[in-house]
């Protein structure tokens, strides 16, 4: 309860109500920069300053964003039942609300019906909220605005009442204004601007072009240079357009701080908040039409007219003389920009926007649901009239496949008949089997007599100097040259192509005829010598992974020695074909990408050889362990075809693969050092998925089950910083594999998802791949297991993120450790996860994983007595999981009662190997395109 004497009585507008307002809850959309948390941000500044508090409740928090400290932030999942039963709760305490519409707010507005006082706030320009909603949903929170008597809609431009009131079907009276607020900036800004730069600071998306086609427009005209600031998703498409449209010189900076840019400019081209800031400054302002033209330069005279239209003209410029538009701009004296400067810092200032919204937020009035109704049924009915003909194509689809593969069977049939091709079956087969009993005779990994019997003894030593004396000397005779080991080498620039059409973290490079051409994709991180997708335990600004000791991901750092590649742990190995012949070199973190990069496509011969038991292949070489393990993993009479993990390596001018030597440490000798060893790793990589020099920030998220190794990894990920969380609501033969309980008992917000194969599973193993043929593609064409296709339903939280998995439990962590040194781990689903993961754009960490080059500190560890009393016996005993959970507050019986599983075995998948394949490498068919 507040206290009563901070209540302050105000007239509110509307139907003579009177509110008092101490505390205003807004309903945003996630908090990133932008102008949506601008509105926010100004409202909790212009409360402040008449001490009223502002509660901000957002699904999620992307950028870091400074608020008063008389606000208060707070994340809610408007997804779950709990989420909105919060929100619910905050609407009937709070003596105002402000709703944010936007996709992720808009299906809230019927919770204001409990509100005392509120508003909706929507985009300004007409027909906008529907394109930006979608038609479905923007029909739905149209329909709930007009259920209300008077539930007023906020525009920030008065010329564009009329228009928001016919797109959601209100009378004109209940659409009102709020002009947005800027914070303005009160310390002195640089000297007084000239005319000789022209700075367009906007966020670099195609939805702003016209306002890029302004300012390089501006540019040719007037001769002068120009700089482009700004963050987004279309960096490649406005650098190609500036190469391709701007006659001056011209440069393109990644910066989401636009005022610091804004603060030192000559002519500003902005329009909306961006342009009022630039005026506050005392910038020269000239502001674009969207339609081409402009409406003008940011004058005294013009001030008013540019500010009911929100400095943006939709449909129809003032002028087109672009000229003219200069010589205005430039003929501001001082004085006069200091006094537009002045009058926008009172007019535009943080308290009198709020003071504007607390005379036009009312009580929303009686609440009428029946047109709510009509149109929840009208969108259900369109919905199924398309999932309808869905079906009906989806039938036709299936029954032309079916067509096909029985003419391509009759068609190989026939050519076997003449080509005689029954022998090279048998041969094959022959083959095939002598490379099974090889693979099983180098996995079994059991000492024998004689020199190698005593280097694997020497190698599975629980004396770490013995260890690394043996596994150097696997490592040259792998590598076939003694010293192998990485010099120190100084970094020089090289040039990366972004292409935004391949799947966000995919990348590929290549070398022919001695030349090394990069293509990454929108969401690989770069830097002037070089890339990488995904974290490191180091510093982000220093941008050397190649050098981290825990990296998750990979990349290319360019040294004067040429590129060095750098690999992460072996379930997210790199795959690198090489001519024969040619020497010519395609390097990816997909191995479809290497070999379609390569020029070998799914059914061609080359594609069925360097493919063929690919799975089984990979396995064999990562169960030995980083330093034992050869690289080839097949060949062909033309091309040879590697994986490599863990340890970074060049590709010589004669097709040699070198990998650099790194010597394997002993990371701990108690549980608290094994404790601290895996936190201060997840702290690690989390600072450095949110530096601020990032293209994308990476968040952590965990997937936890009732399992030991998921319920540990959330454990560790929620000290450390962490706190989201995802779970499956299953029932797997016969036990609830749920971790909601635990993830809510470890204070993370945790989402719940059902399964894809249902809600009730008998049995994990999966007859046929069934409604999610298509999706399975990206999971059935690795070089693993497509088990990971249970991450189907957390896609949508998975983007931009650094996923917290328990991938090597099942190695690492049993009490009798059956791994041997080396990081050997099968990782078959994690290899299976790779098309999906550089799809949807996430990090994959495998806590258990850390600290497991050298295995005997572990069994060390869960043979010792600081350990027994975390030591539950059976099949399923694993001490450093069950210790991890129960101290952070866990009780015994709530996880690790039972081994519990929920990746599906999809029985035949190799069957659709090649089917898979084609789905997959369309995905690269335009990566060696135009440069972006």
């Amino acid at each position: 309860m507040l206290a009563p004497g901070r209540f302050t009585v105000r007239p509110l507008f509307g139907d003579g109500y009177r509110v008092r307002v101490a505390t205003v809850l807004v309903i945003a959309p996630e908090l990133r920069f932008g102008g949506l948390t601008e509105h926010a941000r100004c409202l909790a500044l212009g409360a402040g300053e008449v001490g009223d508090e502002v509660v901000v409740v957002v699904p999620d928090v992307r950028d870091e964003i400074e608020f008063p400290e008389s606000a208060q932030v707070v994340r809610a999942d408007f997804t779950m039942r709990s989420g909105v039963a919060e929100i619910e709760s905050r609407v009937a305490q709070a003596d105002a609300v402000l709703l944010i519409n936007s996709p992720q707010t808009g299906l809230l507005v019927p919770l204001l019906a409990k509100a005392r006082a509120a508003a909706v706030g929507v985009h300004g320009s007409p027909r906008t909220n529907a394109a930006w909603l979608g038609q479905r949903l923007h029909a739905l929170v149209a329909a709930a605005c007009r259920s209300f008597e008077h539930l007023p809609i906020l525009v920030p431009a008065a010329a564009d009442r009329s228009g928001v009131a016919a797109e959601f079907g209100v009378p004109g009276s209940r659409v009102l204004s709020l002009p947005n607020s800027i914070d303005p900036v009160t310390d002195p800004v640089s000297s007084p601007p000239g005319c000789d730069r022209i700075l367009a600071p906007v966020r670099i998306s195609n939805e702003k072009v016209w306002l890029l086609d302004g300012a390089i427009e501006l540019a040719n005209v007037t001769g002068r240079d120009l700089t482009v600031v700004g963050v987004g998703p279309h960096l490649d498409d406005w650098r190609r357009r500036l190469r391709e449209r701007c006659d001056r010189r011209w440069s393109l900076i990644e910066d989401p701080h636009l005022r610091a840019h804004t603060r030192s400019a000559d002519v500003v081209v902005a329009a909306g908040m961006v342009a009022l800031e630039a005026a506050q400054m005392g910038r020269r302002v000239a502001v674009p039409c969207k339609s081409g033209g402009w409406a003008g330069a940011v004058t005294l005279d013009s001030f008013q007219g540019m500010r009911d239209a929100n400095f943006v003209l939709w449909e129809h410029p003032w002028t087109g003389d672009t000229r003219g538009v200069w010589d205005r701009v430039c003929s501001l004296s001082e004085q006069e920009l200091a006094a537009i400067s002045e009058r926008i810092a009172v007019e535009a200032s943080p308290r009198l926007m709020y003071e504007r919204f607390r005379r036009r937020a009312c009580a929303p009035g009686v609440h009428d649901p029946a047109d709510s109704v009509v149109t929840v049924a009208e969108v259900l009915a369109e919905a199924q009239r398309v999932e309808g003909q869905l079906h009906k194509d989806y039938a036709t689809i299936l029954e032309a496949r079916n067509y096909f593969e029985q003419q391509a069977t009759n068609w190989e049939t026939a050519y076997r008949d003449l080509e005689g091709a029954g022998n090279d079956r048998s041969e094959r087969t022959t083959l095939r089997q002598r490379w099974r009993a090889r693979k099983r005779h180098h996995a079994a990994g059991e000492p024998g007599k004689g020199p190698a019997g005593l280097a694997l003894r020497l190698y599975n030593s629980h004396s770490v100097t013995l260890h690394s004396a043996a596994a150097y000397a696997y490592f040259v005779k792998k590598e076939r040259r003694f010293d192998p080991r990485q010099k120190p080498s100084a970094v020089t620039s090289v040039e990366i192509r972004r292409n935004p059409s391949i799947p966000r973290m995919s990348w590929v490079a290549r070398r022919r005829s001695g030349h090394w051409d990069f293509t990454v994709g929108e969401a690989v991180e770069t830097s002037e010598h070089g890339f990488f997708e995904g974290v490191w335990d180091a510093d982000f600004a220093l941008f050397r992974p190649d050098l981290s000791e825990h990296r998750f991901g990979s990349g290319m750092i360019m040294t004067e020695a040429g590129p060095t590649f750098t690999c992460s742990f072996p379930g997210e190995p790199l795959y690198v074909v090489l001519g024969k012949s040619t020497h010519d070199a395609v390097v990816s973190n997909s191995p479809i990408f290497a070999l379609t990069a390569a020029g070998i496509r799914p059914g061609d011969g080359s594609f069925d050889a360097l493919t063929e038991n690919i799975r089984e292949r990979s396995l064999a070489l990562c169960e030995l362990g980083v330093e034992r393990s050869p690289t080839l993993l097949s060949e062909d009479s033309a091309h040879a075809m590697h994986l490599l993990t863990y340890f970074n390596f060049r590709i010589r001018e004669d097709g040699r693969i070198r990998r650099y030597w790194t010597v394997p440490r002993r990371e701990f000798r108690t549980f608290a050092q094994y404790r601290e060893l895996l936190k201060g790793t997840l702290e690690a990589v989390f600072r450095n998925g949110s530096a601020p020099g990032r293209r994308h920030r990476l968040t952590p998220v965990v997937p936890i089950s009732r399992g030991y190794d998921s319920t540990a990894c959330a454990a560790m990920a929620a000290e450390a910083g962490c706190r989201d969380a995802v779970t499956l609501d299953v029932i797997v033969e016969g036990r609830h594999d749920s971790g909601e309980a635990n993830a809510r008992a470890l204070g993370l917000d945790v989402s719940v998802h059902r399964h894809v194969y249902g809600d009730d599973l008998p049995t994990l193993t999966v007859g046929q791949i069934g409604p999610v043929e298509h999706e399975a593609a990206e999971f059935i064409a690795t070089a693993g297991r497509p088990g990971n296709i249970m991450y189907l339903p957390f896609e949508h939280r998975l983007r931009d993120r650094i996923l917290i998995s328990g991938a090597g439990g099942d190695s690492y962590w049993p009490k009798e450790i059956t791994a041997t040194s080396g990081l050997s781990m099968r990782a078959e689903y994690a290899r299976g996860t790779v098309e999906f993961r550089l799809r949807v754009g996430f990090a994959n960490l495998p806590l258990p994983s850390v600290g497991s080059r050298f295995i005997p500190s572990i069994a060390a560890l869960n043979g010792s007595q600081e350990m027994a009393g975390f030591s539950v016996g059976g099949d399923y005993d694993r001490p450093v999981p069950r210790r991890i959970g129960e101290e952070a507050g866990l009780p015994r019986e709530s996880f690790g009662a039972a081994k519990t599983a929920a990746a599906p075995v999809i029985a035949d998948d190799l069957k659709h190997f090649v089917d898979a394949a084609r789905v997959v490498a369309q995905r690269y068919e335009q990566w060696d395109g135009p440069a972006g």
